[in-house]
């Protein structure tokens, strides 16, 4: 009877420190999980949306950026938008040499 209760106390640790390392396995998981999911998804909410010179007219008519700074950013914004059109200048188009030759 002794040998039993001595087998049952040691397959009961077993049992005890075998969930024990399940759950911290699970614990280790879900902050995995919880890591990539804001390090990797959470980033596309603020790199989806561009900034337009409405929010910096806000952001200046409420104080948060001062004369200087919004010009310095709108200057930037929009030298940014003038370097990404395909379009091509129309002062250096030959088209109206073109026209003005036909009859």
């Amino acid at each position: 009877m002794m040998a039993q209760s001595g087998n049952i106390k040691e397959l009961s640790i077993w049992i005890l420190i075998t969930c024990l390392l399940l759950l911290a396995g699970i614990v280790i998981l879900g902050l995995g999980v919880w890591y990539y999911r804001r390090r990797w998804l959470g980033s596309d909410e603020t790199a989806g949306t561009p900034w337009t010179l409405e929010d910096l007219r806000r952001l200046r008519d409420q104080g948060d950026l001062s004369e200087e700074e919004y010009e310095t950013m709108r200057a930037a914004m929009i030298s940014a938008l003038g370097a990404g059109s395909s379009k091509p200048d129309p002062a250096s188009t030959p088209a109206d040499a073109d026209d003005s030759g036909r009859q």
